[in-house]
């Protein structure tokens, strides 16, 4: 069994004294060789950004960069498929006020100034030059191919790009550890919070957040090695070294399933595997970064490879294909479940998918779908997942090192059929019948 104990404050403290101890502090260090200084204030703006839109932006824009000196990085408003913003609210309008003042020497066309980005996970530095507020990309050429037929609010043009960060702990870590302005943070505060930035009371601030870095920090920031250009020509750009060495060790482990899992997901496992590696057996409560990682790999294969496809509204490519999503469209697409993708809600949508392939007489075009009800053994397997995810994302749960090794088990090395190789032939079903 999974244990439950702990308390808020005991999370706040792991959070803080893990990063210590293993010296996540801020990163940023005189690394030798030529300096260029750049020309801006220690004023910057974190924004988040959302994997749905695109769980490769970081990958996409180092790629689009690369081959040429300029991208644009999008404020992309609104969850995915939702009807873009004509004209900004009163709120977003005050948003895009408040990160004005703080970029004011970029507007003013006068110097360069530091984007944080972040996914709660990774954090990532943003060299930007200019920044304009309005909806179409300023220049095609210049904005990686997934922006097309998006809208924005905001456009700022990136000319290089730093990767501060892959694991929760340091990034939120980091986040505690710079100063955000007061009266924003308090807007979403809740009596007795800790924290300085709390992920978990996240969404009521008004992104984008102005911060201040310390003068000793933004000057070290864009530090190149000598010979380097840009850091975005390392091959650590998008993903630091501790990540591209833990992908290639996964896959080197778990090569068949390796190569049915998504992108995305591969990301999601060595971002826990680089903190499973990292951490070890150092505390309790220091597991938890690697158990979301198996658990958010899971919830991105079924919500991208099994839920998005059947709410897609493209023909699908067999007749039962067609007939399971008419069956299961109106309880799918219920808006309040319909953005519920943790494997909590997943496993409400599984459990209707279920119940619509045996009303349809469907069960034997599915099987491997099917076997995902949660009143199933795979079912059962998903709820184990289910409840360690809930233990380290919640403040005052916690799991330990044996819950870790149980669930790496069953998700990955588990010889008759590891969770994640079934949750694949279910997407494969979906896939040959649904579409993609």
């Amino acid at each position: 069994m999974l244990s439950l104990v702990g308390a808020r404050e005991r999370f706040a403290a792991w959070a803080i004294v893990t990063s210590v101890a293993l010296g996540f502090l801020f990163p940023f260090g005189r690394v030798g060789g030529h300096v260029r200084r750049v020309q801006a204030s220690s004023s910057a703006v974190l924004l988040l950004w959302n994997p749905l839109h695109e769980p490769r932006a970081i990958e996409v824009h180092v790629d689009h960069l690369r081959e040429r000196e300029a991208t644009w990085w999008g404020r992309i408003y609104g969850r995915p498929g939702e009807t873009p913003l004509d004209a900004p609210s009163a709120g977003v309008q005050s948003m895009l006020d408040q990160s004005a003042a703080h970029l004011a020497p970029v507007l003013a066309g006068e110097g360069e100034a530091t984007v944080l980005v972040t996914n709660q996970t990774s954090l990532h530095a943003l060299r930007v030059t200019e920044v304009r507020a309005e909806h179409e990309p300023p220049s095609m050429t210049e904005v990686p191919q997934y922006y097309k037929g998006t809208r924005a609010i905001q456009w700022f043009r990136v000319v290089d790009v730093r990767a501060l960060y892959y694991d929760q702990v340091s990034t939120l870590g980091f986040l505690r550890s710079v100063k955000f302005d007061r009266h924003v943070l308090d807007a979403a505060r809740r009596p007795g919070e800790i924290h300085n930035y709390d992920p978990f009371a996240s969404m009521g601030y008004r992104y984008p957040l102005p911060i201040t870095l310390a003068a000793e920090d933004h000057a070290t920031l864009w530090h190149r090695p000598s010979g380097v250009r840009r850091f975005v020509d390392l091959e650590e750009a998008a993903f630091p070294q501790a990540l591209l060495q833990a992908l290639a060790y996964l896959e080197s482990r778990h090569e068949a399933l390796w190569a049915r899992l998504s992108r995305p997901a591969q990301l999601f496992l060595a971002n826990g595997e680089v903190s499973r590696k990292a951490l070890g057996e150092q505390s309790r409560f220091s597991v938890g970064p690697a158990v979301l990682g198996v658990a958010q790999a899971a919830e991105h294969e079924i919500a991208d490879g099994i839920v998005r496809p059947l709410l897609d509204p493209a023909p699908a490519r067999t007749e039962r294909g067609s007939a399971l999503r008419r069956a299961v469209y109106p309880d799918l697409s219920d808006e309040k479940q319909r953005k519920n993708n943790t494997l909590g809600g997943l496993m409400i949508k599984l459990g209707k998918i279920s119940r619509a392939l045996d009303e349809s007489g469907l069960q034997g075009a599915f099987p491997a779908l099917y076997r995902l009800k949660p009143e199933s053994r795979d079912g059962s397997d998903l709820w184990t997942l289910k409840e360690a995810r809930n233990s380290v994302a919640h403040p005052g749960r916690s799991a330990t090192s044996d819950d870790l090794r149980t669930l790496w088990e069953l998700a990955m090395a588990r010889h008759e059929a590891p969770l994640l190789a079934r949750i694949a032939d279910a997407r494969s079903e979906i896939a040959a019948h649904v579409g993609e």
